[in-house]
């Protein structure tokens, strides 16, 4: 079993990612570059695989952290990949990541 520390270096990585991908980018520019827009969805899967495997009781020490909702839309883009939202994925990188990558550095 890997230590919880290097599944949040997982999400870490996964949001400069996603980050570098969409840098200077617009929200119809992510629409039409199928590469960018997969390889997002890629990362946003390894940021919800990652929160599952992050113990609850370290998962508990930031409520304010949305989990349920990080997991929720890996199982959304696993299981529903027909449902996928691109401009509710562009909302979640572009405003909820940065939130996020500030959040879980207290648990390192």
């Amino acid at each position: 079993m890997r230590e919880y520390r290097l599944y949040i270096d997982d999400i870490q990585q996964a949001i400069v990612k996603i980050q570098s991908y969409i840098a200077g980018m617009s929200l119809d520019d992510f629409k039409t570059d199928s590469k960018t827009y997969d390889s997002v969805v890629h990362n946003l899967m390894i940021i919800g695989e990652a929160a599952v495997k992050i113990p609850e009781e370290i998962r508990g020490k930031r409520p304010d952290i949305n989990w349920s909702g990080i997991i929720g839309m890996r199982n959304i883009i696993v299981h529903g990949y027909f449902m996928v939202d691109a401009d509710i994925i562009w909302n979640t990188i572009t405003l909820r990541l940065p939130e996020l990558m500030a959040a879980i550095e207290d648990l390192t």
